[in-house]
């Protein structure tokens, strides 16, 4: 008998919310009297080549097999949802077991989202491109900042000069045994992976003091069982949260605050030699021939889905000495939020294995851009939501006053 003829699930909506109606068909020839166990399952899985599943259980029920049909109900909880994501699905399983057989189905428990606000370039909105004046950022830095760049350039300067000093030596009629050739290839990597690392390290220091801070109203707490926590009804306005005093005039600066979900899951990746993967890991494992066939490791990847714009304006010219907040002075409304986002899922998590999770989770980020200024931002940690009020109904608006 094929396994959708003997079970099958179909969700039925009730005066108090959503039910699975489970009905299974038993061949009473082999399974008469037997007992069966029924599971409801929730998993999350990676779309990935080497995913690494996740499941819980819901429900776990046994029954004995007498009838040609068993009918079972399960009360879906109001936090119970499906989703299909660009990395992840989460999908809820029946699963039902009599002596050797096994009968699973699959059911979606659809959740009601907004749409009307999600934006379609992803990329755009959540890494918008940087463009800047290396020039202008310099002479914006503080003296400190401004020293260790200088000492950094002339690292890379003083590192170049030496390898193109032995290059040219062992070019030039030097002693050119293999020795020497992986002695100088050596060099060389060494030179270019320390221009990538000192790279980095100017970039990260070129965050110039512009008088802008990002701050957490001091209202909110993230801690677990705290009531200070945003909520539909929770009343900001942008000022709350970005204030300072404008250390020079800035120009066309704009500031968007988006929020979005984030899918979670981990992976299994094939690493050899025992190191990650990288620049620096690569040049760990150069002439390093242990463990030729490599090993699976567990890796975490998290991909950025369903973003929404909440705030986004431009301001021409934004004078030095100037309150940053009073520019920026509007309503934030985080209604979207609980609205167009999905509510956080994240399967199977434990203290003990906090960093390799499953599921949905969510975020919130300010971004400061500036034409020729290196941009700024600021994530502000989702422990500040209330994660019930995604499932608490919109109150109704203020009435209009009167007079």
């Amino acid at each position: 008998m094929k396994n959708q003829e003997t079970l099958k699930v179909k969700l039925e909506q009730t005066g108090e919310g959503q039910q699975a109606l489970i009905r299974f068909r038993p061949d009473l020839k082999r399974h008469a009297g037997e007992e069966a166990t029924v599971r409801v399952s929730l998993r999350c899985k990676p779309q990935h080549s080497n995913p690494v599943n996740k499941k819980i259980d819901l429900l776990k029920q046994s029954f004995t097999v007498t009838d040609p049909l068993h009918t079972l109900r399960y009360k879906c909880p109001r936090r119970l949802f499906t989703y299909r994501g660009s990395w992840i699905h989460l999908l809820a399983r029946v699963t039902i077991v009599v002596g050797k057989d096994r009968y699973l189905e699959n059911f979606e428990v659809p959740l009601d989202v907004g749409s009307s606000r999600l934006s379609d370039d992803i990329s755009e909105v959540v890494h918008p491109p940087d463009e800047f004046s290396m020039f202008r950022n310099f002479f914006l830095l503080s003296g400190d900042s401004q020293t260790l760049v200088l000492f950094l350039l002339g690292l890379i300067a003083v590192i170049g000069l030496v390898t193109g000093v032995i290059v040219a030596w062992g070019s030039g009629g030097g002693d050119s045994s293999d020795g020497a050739a992986y002695f100088l290839g050596v060099i060389a990597l060494i030179g270019f992976a320390l221009v990538l690392l000192c790279w980095d390290k100017i970039k990260s220091v070129f965050t110039p003091e512009l008088g802008v801070q990002f701050v957490v109203p001091g209202n909110l707490s993230k801690r677990y069982r705290s009531k200070r926590k945003i909520r539909r009804n929770s009343h900001f306005t942008v000022s709350d949260w970005v204030n300072g005093i404008a250390q020079t005039d800035l120009h066309g600066v704009r500031l968007r605050v988006l929020a979005a979900n984030i899918e979670r899951a981990p992976y299994r990746q094939m690493v050899y030699g025992g190191l990650d993967e990288g620049v620096i890991g690569w040049f760990k494992a150069l002439g390093s021939h242990h463990d030729p066939e490599g090993r699976l490791v567990m890796k975490q990847n998290s991909m950025i889905s369903r973003p929404i714009v909440l705030y986004d304006k431009t301001v021409d010219h934004l004078p030095a000495g100037a309150s940053v907040g009073g520019y920026f002075n509007e309503t934030l409304d985080l209604e979207p939020v609980f609205t167009d986002l999905y509510p956080p899922d994240l399967i199977g998590r434990r203290a003990s294995t906090a960093v390799f999770f499953h599921g949905l989770g969510y975020y919130m980020k300010f971004q400061l851009m500036h034409p020729t200024l290196v941009d700024l931002s600021f994530e502000v940690d989702s422990a500040y939501f209330d994660p019930t009020s995604f499932f608490s109904e919109p109150q109704s608006p203020p009435p209009p006053p009167v007079g």
